[in-house]
């Protein structure tokens, strides 16, 4: 009877071998995600293998050497190692295979592993980036703009031939390029931005494409773009200085990346630690899963993609509140307020007398909003004041400076005619 107990404890064991301490080297790979016990390894393959740091055989290199094409802080090369580590309950052949119907071994297999030991498995990089590609890249050094996943088996064949796995843990690799310029082979790009200035920071605002959306990137592939980042130097303001923002500029804390959202939206839109009263123009880049940087902003306008921080802007941080406007229309979130928020950002804030006048409402205009948002006639009073303005703002907003100017001189030759006609005619009687 003991023995048969035995036998099924041992055959429960035995059928129930597990891989554990499953890790990957980071140093070995762009990026590494677990998520839930889901493994995602990523390797960067954005421009040269060459160049800079690169390429390295003991851990990922920076190939961000200079010029406008796509690179990588963290690039796989060709003679780098993936390193793979794990133990597993069974003996035999441990191995890193590419999962499918007939498995592929990768790698070196450590052949006579021992069930209990820690081992570890390396996969040179150039095998993964022939993984990827139609046709199939020869080196990682080769030119691939896509991204594409596949399915790896790290684990112990007790046959001691790689092959079919006993006992395996799946993971997934990416390998990843990108895009050089902005529009260059994709249908949208991060050329819409506007750079608004602060107190010793600049605003970024009005990101208009794909590629700022979280987990979208249809013509990308699997290494979604995850972040957004503003490369900037000092300018006269006329983007003159606009050519020498490069992939290693590094003027202050340039660069500067932060998350996107699914929304496409900047968790912080804001360029800190700036110097008032300087100006600088900005070149946006797009950052992906496996770390590549690209799609760089090809066209600079100037008083767009150029701003200079000033103190003046200090008063108008966090809320950035427009007053008497809010208090009118009851929040900062009705459309009208953010009407007047617009037309100041884009166009007081612009101008030095423009800017004067935003300093000096901010500075006196609070008082007076506590008294009309605490009385309801005083309120429907401002909003039959602040309306006429409110259309102003919008036909700048809307239509240009030059069609609203010439608006404004229509509507104000009516009424000039108007007055002039109902003064002859006043006249008359």
């Amino acid at each position: 009877m003991k023995s048969v107990v035995f036998v099924v404890l041992f055959y429960s064991i035995s059928s129930f071998a597990t891989i554990s301490d499953f890790s990957v080297d980071t140093r070995t790979a762009s990026r590494v995600t677990d998520t839930g016990g889901n493994v995602t390894v990523y390797g960067g393959i954005a421009g040269s293998q060459t160049g800079g740091s690169c390429p390295s055989s003991t851990s990922v290199c920076n190939n961000c050497a200079g010029g406008l094409t796509a690179c990588n802080n963290r690039r796989v090369t060709d003679g780098l190692l993936l390193s793979v580590t794990f133990k597993s309950t069974e003996s035999g052949a441990a191995c890193v295979v590419v999962s499918g119907t007939t498995s592929t071994p990768v790698g070196t297999p450590v052949n006579g592993y021992v069930a209990g030991n820690t081992v570890t498995i390396q996969v040179p990089w150039q095998e993964l980036c022939n993984k990827v590609g139609s046709p199939a890249l020869t080196s990682c050094g080769d030119a691939y703009t896509l991204s594409q996943q596949f399915t790896l088996e790290a684990g112990v064949a007790k046959s001691g031939t790689c092959g079919t796995l006993d006992d395996k843990k799946q993971f997934y690799v990416v390998v990843a390029g990108l895009d050089d310029l902005a529009g260059a082979a994709i249908t949208a790009s991060i050329e819409s931005f506007v750079a608004y200035p602060g107190d010793e920071k600049v605003y970024l605002k009005s990101i208009e494409s794909y590629s700022v959306t979280a987990g979208y990137s249809p013509e990308h592939g699997a290494a979604d773009i995850q972040q957004i980042g503003a490369f900037y130097a000092q300018d006269p303001g006329d983007c003159s200085n606009f050519a020498s923002v490069v992939n290693n500029t590094t003027a202050e804390s340039s660069p500067y990346f932060t998350d996107v959202n699914a929304n496409g939206e900047l968790t912080d839109n804001r360029i800190r630690h700036l110097t008032n009263d300087i100006t600088y123009v900005f070149r946006m880049a797009a950052k992906d899963d496996a770390e590549n940087i690209g799609l760089f902003t090809t066209a600079c306008v100037a008083g767009t993609h150029t701003a200079m921080p000033d103190d003046v802007f200090g008063i108008l941080e966090d809320k950035q509140n427009c007053f008497i406007a809010t208090a009118a229309f009851g929040s900062i979130l009705d459309p009208h307020v953010q009407t007047f928020r617009d037309f100041r950002d884009q166009f007081l804030r612009t101008s030095f007398i423009g800017k004067k006048f935003v300093k000096f409402y901010y500075e006196n205009s609070p008082p007076l909003a506590k008294v009309i948002a605490e009385n309801d006639y005083l309120r429907a009073g401002a909003r039959m004041i602040l309306f006429p303005l409110w259309g102003l703002a919008w036909m700048y907003l809307n239509m240009g400076t030059v069609a609203a100017n010439l608006v404004l001189i229509s509507l104000f030759s009516a009424i000039l005619i108007a007055l002039k006609i109902h003064k002859d005619n006043k006249a008359a009687i």
